[in-house]
């Protein structure tokens, strides 16, 4: 993770921004990734936390920070611009 974020944007792949703002959030955010059974897998190896639907998705985080716990939802996250 830290070798992506030292990457100078001039000097980065297409699409490679990408992957360098999901590492910033890995970095500082327990990521767990609503999608169809199909990708687990691919999710997974992208070092995220899987999960089949919402609800689970839900469930694990607030077992993971508490019930108060403050939590984001990015519905089709790579069209989605989210400020802090």
């Amino acid at each position: 993770q830290e070798e992506t974020l030292k990457i100078p944007m001039e000097q980065t792949n297409p699409d490679q921004w990408e992957y360098q703002i999901l590492v910033r959030m890995m970095c500082k955010h327990h990521i767990i990734f609503v999608s169809d059974p199909s990708a687990r897998q691919f999710v997974e190896d992208m070092k995220l936390e899987y999960a089949p639907d919402l609800e689970t998705a839900l469930d694990r985080a607030y077992a993971l920070k508490g019930k108060d716990a403050h939590t984001v939802v990015i519905p089709n996250g790579i069209s989605v611009i989210v400020e802090e």
